[in-house]
């Protein structure tokens, strides 16, 4: 019961942040990563997700730029 709360909230709170964001800022779309990404990605409808490691994968490709 305590999982289901927090994870029906943390839903909530995203939710309601990318309306708010968006109406705000006049954007039509919010593009989310990260490690919990697949759970959300199940949960909520108003964005566009990406790969959950995108940082990790960005970060990488700087490193190997300045090896080169």
């Amino acid at each position: 019961s305590i999982l289901l709360g927090v994870q029906t909230g943390a839903v909530c709170e995203m939710e309601n942040m990318i309306e708010l964001f968006c109406s705000e800022n006049d954007i039509s779309n919010v593009i989310i990563t990260g490690g919990d990404l697949p759970f959300f990605e199940k949960e909520i409808k108003l964005t566009t997700f990406a790969t959950p490691w995108l940082t990790l994968i960005g970060l990488n490709e700087i490193l190997l730029g300045f090896k080169s």
